[in-house]
């Protein structure tokens, strides 16, 4: 028989405070996790998944905004509401949606995953939880109470700048939409870093979310609102950028290569960057003699993009090191592991589909791969695919 949720459970998911009618909250949670088929997942990421639905009815049903914020950011980013899930007529933003909890039970088992694995959205026993939960939902939505504490929790910005930082502290790390995004790093950050780190489903930084949820401009006159990375590229070195870009052009007749080996490496630098070896070292970047291959990306403004080893994943008429077997087997990696590929690089690939083949592990789809391979790196990388933007 499954645990009951606790008030405590209940009351971690809110802000210092905002707990409402308990009872009537954790009776839905109750249900929900008695009906629950997520038996690969752990008993503690069974109880998670259940108290964010709740979480999530509440939120439609107070006028919190987070979920109708992030479904009409990813239509207006994507074309449509949501990634993965057909996405009918009968959507209606606002109200319960089975793809909304499809998605939730997607985004929990990702990220609260053990070993590490990426569930595949269409798992059937994600799409049959989903069916299983929406009466219930649907029921509760009718009946429970609305949260007055959270209606238009951010509409407007406190003037008291340590409650306004406690809001976005919330926002960036603790309600049932984000907190997820945030587990990996165990709560090693400051709270200085929130302004850098994106987070949510699609990784957004403090300032875009709170520009989502509140109209209110003082949000973003806080003094961290925007702390961005001190810009290193000097005059310069933008201008030096744009001449080895023009160089790459020439010599090469495009500026994304694949290098064959570090000797191939070798001659770019010495032919476009016309860059010496210094007498007694082995070579330029000589930490890398021993990769197989490298991809080169020259940026017209950013510099050189570089990555050993990646070139059998990536599809374009030049390259002879594609290897789609490989490719199959290894490309999905590079939306979902920290520093496979530098970011810059890796949305280049994506932008230009020079991914065909990353499909998700143990499928063969890589179509659904395709159409969501921006948001899958979003979701999965964070900072580590938007550290640039």
């Amino acid at each position: 028989m499954k645990k009951k949720i606790t008030p405590r459970q209940w009351a971690m998911i809110h802000p210092k405070g905002c707990v409402n009618q308990t009872n009537d909250f954790l009776r839905v949670a109750d249900e929900l996790l008695a009906t629950s088929i997520l038996t690969s997942l752990s008993p503690k990421l069974e109880e998670k998944i259940a108290i964010a639905v709740v979480a999530y009815i509440e939120d439609l049903i107070s006028g919190l905004g987070l979920w109708e914020s992030w479904v009409k950011t990813h239509k207006r980013m994507y074309g449509k509401y949501l990634p993965f899930y057909e996405v009918t007529e009968e959507y209606t933003v606002g109200e319960p949606n089975k793809q909304d909890l499809a998605f939730l039970v997607w985004h929990y088992s990702y990220k609260g995953a053990e070993n590490d694995t990426v569930p595949y959205p269409l798992n059937e026993t994600i799409l049959k939880q989903a069916e299983l939960w929406y009466p219930v939902v649907e029921r509760a939505y009718e009946e429970l109470p609305e949260n007055t504490a959270l209606s238009a929790y951010f509409s407007l910005c406190p003037t008291d700048i340590n409650v306004a930082e406690e809001k976005l502290w919330w926002l960036h790390q603790g309600t049932y939409l984000t907190a997820p995004s945030m587990w990996a790093y165990n709560g090693q950050y400051t709270a200085q870093d929130m302004y850098m780190m994106p987070t949510g489903p699609l990784a957004l930084f403090l300032y875009e979310w709170i520009g989502i949820l509140s109209s209110d401009n003082n949000w973003q006159m806080l003094p961290n609102i925007r702390l961005q990375k001190t810009e290193e590229r000097t005059e310069e070195m933008r201008i030096k950028n744009r001449h080895y870009y023009d160089r790459c052009l020439q010599l090469y007749g495009e500026h994304l290569l694949c290098l064959d080996s570090y000797e191939a490496l070798q001659h770019f630098f010495h032919t476009v960057c016309e860059w010496k070896t210094k007498e007694g070292e082995e070579g330029i970047f000589s930490h890398l003699k021993n990769n197989k291959n490298f991809v080169l990306l020259q940026h017209p403004e950013k510099g050189i993009l570089l990555k050993a080893d990646i070139c059998e994943a990536i599809y374009t008429s030049s390259n002879e090191l594609y290897d789609k077997a490989w490719a199959e087997q290894h490309a999905f990696l590079l939306l979902t592991k920290p520093y496979l590929c530098a970011p810059d690089l890796l949305k280049y690939l994506v932008g230009n589909d020079l991914l065909p083949d990353a499909c998700f592990p143990q499928t063969t789809d890589n179509d659904i791969v395709k159409q969501h391979a921006d948001f899958i790196a979003r979701h999965a990388l964070l900072y580590f695919y938007r550290e640039d933007d």
